[in-house]
């Protein structure tokens, strides 16, 4: 009786260390069959793409992709399936077409070293994206500002040597 209480309070503290990463309110998890329809999503992949767990359940991972890009991410959503762990970033729409830039992580899911599925981290990183895509956009301004200078522009070592000339 002794070892089954143990083991029963050993049981109750991994699954709430399971529902705690689970839950987690940052980083989406989800779970998609071998047909590329979800599975399980939890509670912060919904809130990322506005979605209730039941209408996302059934649904294709594909249904998340923009349109222009569905031949792309079909290829991807294969890759989940064969390949044991694919990582990096992905365009993706919420429910009304918002776009979300992702950053994934998704390992294979075998039974018996059979494939059956796919499962995953996904975290929202729009705001580092749109940062990071807007620095490019200013950095692209300033270059091509500093190149099409009439009077031009170097720069020069402490003892005025010069290192580089933009305008040439």
């Amino acid at each position: 009786l002794k070892i089954y209480q143990s083991q029963n309070q050993l049981l109750k503290q991994i699954e709430a260390k399971y529902k705690m990463i689970v839950d987690n309110p940052v980083i989406g998890i989800f779970q998609i069959d071998s047909s590329g329809r979800f599975s399980y999503t939890n509670d912060a992949f919904n809130k990322i793409f506005d979605f209730k767990n039941e209408e996302l359940k059934y649904k294709k991972l594909a249904t998340l992709a923009p349109a222009q890009f569905q031949d792309d991410f079909n290829k991807k959503v294969r890759n989940f399936l064969s390949d044991d762990e694919s990582k990096g970033e992905m365009l993706l729409h919420n429910r009304n077409g918002k776009e979300i830039y992702t950053f994934y992580n998704v390992w294979k899911l075998k039974e018996n070293g059979v494939p059956y599925g796919a499962c995953g981290f996904l975290e929202d990183i729009s705001s580092r994206k749109l940062e990071y895509l807007k620095l490019q956009d200013r950095e692209r301004l300033l270059y091509n500002f500093i190149k099409n200078l009439t009077t031009g522009v170097v720069y020069a070592d402490a003892e005025s040597k010069i290192i580089q000339d933009i305008n040439n």
